[in-house]
C-alpha cells in the first residue's frame, strides 16, 4: 500500500496586476508566472509611459478554489 500523501502538490498560481482600487489593471490584464515577472512586466510599462502622477499598481495571486488573494497592495513602483 502507497504512503499517504498529507500535502498536496503545489497548485499552478497565477499572478495578476491591480490597479489602486484593487480592480484588475485595465491596461495591464494579462497573468503572469510568477511575482516577479508580473512586476517586471508594471515597471516596464511605466518605463514607457511619460513622467506624470505616480501610478499605483498591486499583484494578486489565484488560490486553489479559484478566488484571487493580494500578496502586494496597491502602491507606487520605483
Amino acid at each position: 500500500m502507497p504512503p499517504y500523501q498529507l500535502l498536496s502538490p503545489p497548485a499552478n498560481r497565477r499572478y495578476r496586476l491591480i490597479d489602486g482600487t484593487l480592480q484588475p489593471h485595465p491596461q495591464l490584464d494579462g497573468l503572469y508566472e510568477s511575482l516577479e515577472a508580473a512586476l517586471q512586466e508594471a515597471i516596464s510599462w511605466m518605463g514607457d509611459r511619460a513622467a506624470g502622477q505616480p501610478l499605483t499598481i498591486g499583484v494578486e495571486v489565484s488560490t486553489t478554489s479559484g478566488n484571487w488573494r493580494t500578496v502586494r497592495f496597491p502602491q507606487a513602483l520605483c
